[in-house]
């Protein structure tokens, strides 16, 4: 979960970092620096919540669907 988390924080700060480099800012180095970092930080949480989901199997994934259920409420 919490990788899941931190992928969509990551993303999400890539998409303000990419309007402002549409926009146009003064440092357009920094900003530069910065999109790359965030580029790789979404590429590694996106390859370890597939290692995570690799690794759940199958009971895995059906264990983690129901804790998933039961904590929003549906039961």
């Amino acid at each position: 979960m919490a990788t899941q988390k931190s992928l969509a924080n990551y993303e999400a700060k890539l998409e303000v970092l990419e309007k402002d480099l549409l926009h146009g800012v003064a440092d357009m180095t920094s900003l530069n620096i910065q999109i790359a970092e965030c580029h790789q930080k979404v590429k590694c949480f996106k390859e370890a919540l597939q290692n995570q989901r690799a690794t759940l199997g199958i009971n895995g994934h059906s264990d983690l669907a129901m804790a998933v259920y039961f904590l929003h409420g549906f039961i």
